[in-house]
């Protein structure tokens, strides 16, 4: 057995062999943790470099794409953009207008140098039309060959009969022609002013019935998108209550004698088109009227109210046509010797003979824009006015509810009579749905000398006052009619009387009315009438029906016919 000693150092040693053997174990260990922790710190280390880089790399990639996305979009909106304005621009392309031989004119009655230049200009224009797009060279090609013949019709227009006439329509297309081509040019005022007075030119000279209508695409293209709205309108309350004091107080000074009856004045919205048609149209004899608020619903009496300044900024530069004659001359207006018709520009019309306040030029001349179709020429003016309806009613007037439910939307133009009924097929009719609608303005004092329409006639008063006088038809062999042509137009002088020369029209009796803004007044076919402003005036009349003449007998009985 071994002794304490050796049992002692033995444990001793291997005491001393465990603690060497534990601290070099610890050592190690010691060592391996740390190498590992280094190692770990290391690993961590790049880890989060490479994290930080990675988060610097994406940073970086995430702005290049944001730029990269951006100028994309930049692109791909220029690109859009471009291609919006090309799309906007093709859905603006100038209207095209009719070339030979689908125009209104008689090719052969022409002279045939003129003949020869319109079918050149007429082919240059169909080249033209056959181009897509049409280059700058074909425009000019078509420009001047247009032109070339709008001028060689220059000495056929004057005179009288078909060959002039002809020839007037052959000027008319080419000015049309012309209109187009310049619309071709860069899309500014100067083009549209260019093209507007060649269209003006076209129906002032070809005749606004057959030429307005083949120049309205122009005419819409041409005058743009509406200006002058914002110009119009305003005040309407103030301006009825002005025009009602107004009324009142011409009314007062209306001539009182025997012979003299005042025109009935009745709610529009009280009036159905076949009760007009009765009570006013199919009396014997027929009997006029004035509608009040027959106009209501008229542009030109409200949103956008008719004023002289109105008028100049939509249509100062359009081009009209102006009777003009003497001061001494101005109660027999058309029928003078020095009555003339001039053309110029509406501004001109107004700076010259509407703003003087004594109503004419320094030249002792009046001017009045009479029975002319402007609405045809002026789209924009068109807009502002309504063939009459039935007037649309107020809560208060129920008791016309059920009839006008019926009449809701007609037009009083729908009325006619026995003879519209009875006439043949070769006679000339207007239509309900387009009557002839003419012009009236001129300045306080205009006058239209007595006389009767062949037509139906609706006179709307939109500016102004007017005094109108109208007698039957039963009277005319005392109203001393004229013969030939002015046929419809009476020898007498309603303002100074020459008893001496018109011994009859002394006690013949008649109508009489003042007239005022929102007035429409039904003045009967073969109706006689005299018309004379009171002020600045603005009508409107719309003539419809079969076109009926009347002629006087020996025994001084009236005769109609077609």
């Amino acid at each position: 057995m071994p002794s304490v000693e050796a049992v002692t150092s033995t444990a001793e040693a291997q005491a001393a062999a465990g603690e060497t053997s534990t601290a070099e174990a610890q050592a190690a260990a010691s060592e391996t943790s740390t190498a590992e922790a280094q190692a770990a710190a290391a690993v961590t280390s790049t880890a989060e470099a490479q994290a930080a880089a990675g988060e610097t790399s994406t940073a970086e990639a995430q702005a290049a794409a944001a730029v990269t996305s951006t100028a994309d979009a930049q692109a791909a909106a220029a690109v859009t953009s471009t291609a919006d304005a090309q799309a906007a621009a093709e859905a603006q392309q100038v209207p095209q207008l009719p070339l030979l031989p689908h125009l209104p004119l008689d090719v052969s009655a022409l002279h045939p140098t003129v003949r020869r230049a319109l079918r050149d200009g007429s082919a240059a224009l169909g080249t033209l039309h056959a181009a897509s797009p049409p280059s700058a060279a074909l425009v000019a090609h078509a420009r001047q060959a247009v032109d070339a013949a709008r001028e060689a019709t220059f000495p056929f227009l004057e005179g009288e009969g078909p060959y002039a006439a002809a020839h007037a329509a052959a000027y008319a297309a080419a000015s049309l022609w012309w209109a187009e081509l310049a619309l071709h040019a860069p899309h500014d005022a100067r083009g549209r002013g260019e093209a507007l007075r060649a269209c003006d030119l076209a129906i002032l000279r070809g005749g606004a019935d057959v030429w307005a209508p083949i120049a309205r695409p122009v005419l819409e293209f041409a005058s743009g998108p509406e200006t002058a709205e914002a110009r119009g309108g305003g005040g309407a309350a103030a301006a009825a209550e002005t025009d009602g004091a107004r009324r009142a107080a011409l009314r007062r000074q209306l001539a009182v004698c025997s012979c003299a009856t005042e025109i009935v004045r009745v709610d529009a919205r009280g009036v159905a088109v076949e009760a007009f048609r009765e009570r006013y149209m199919r009396a014997e004899p027929p009997l006029p009227v004035v509608l009040t608020h027959a106009l209501d619903e008229w542009p030109a009496m409200g949103a956008r109210r008719w004023s002289v300044e109105y008028l100049r900024d939509v249509a100062g530069t359009r081009l009209v046509p102006v009777e003009t004659c003497a001061e001494a001359d101005v109660r027999q207006g058309y029928l003078s010797d020095s009555w003339e018709r001039r053309v110029m520009s509406l501004a001109d019309y107004i700076d010259t003979y509407v703003s003087p306040p004594e109503g004419h030029n320094q030249d002792g001349e009046r001017g009045y824009l009479a029975q002319y179709q402007l609405f045809d020429q002026i789209p924009s003016l068109r807009r502002d006015v309504e063939i009459p309806r039935r007037a649309p009613l107020t809560p208060s007037q129920s008791r016309w509810r059920t009839a006008h439910t019926r009449d809701r939307g007609r037009r009083y133009c729908e009325a006619i009579g026995p003879e519209d009924e009875q006439a043949p097929p070769t006679c000339e009719q207007r239509r309900h749905d387009s009557p002839l609608i003419s012009a009236w303005f001129g300045p306080r004092g205009s006058v239209s000398p007595l006389h009767y329409d062949t037509y139906h006639n609706l006179l709307a008063q939109v500016v102004g006052f007017k005094y109108i006088r109208i007698y039957d038809a039963q009277h005319t062999a005392r109203l001393y009619p004229r013969s030939g042509p002015q046929c419809n137009s009476s020898f007498v002088d309603v303002d100074a009387v020459c008893a001496e020369e018109h011994p009859l029209f002394d006690g013949t009796p008649f109508h009489q009315c003042v007239l005022g803004p929102g007035d429409l007044l039904y003045i009967p076919r073969h109706a006689w009438h005299y018309v004379r402003a009171l002020d600045t005036s603005f009508s409107v009349s719309f003539w419809w029906g079969a076109r009926v003449g009347l002629r006087t007998q020996a025994d001084g009985s009236i005769q109609t016919f077609y």
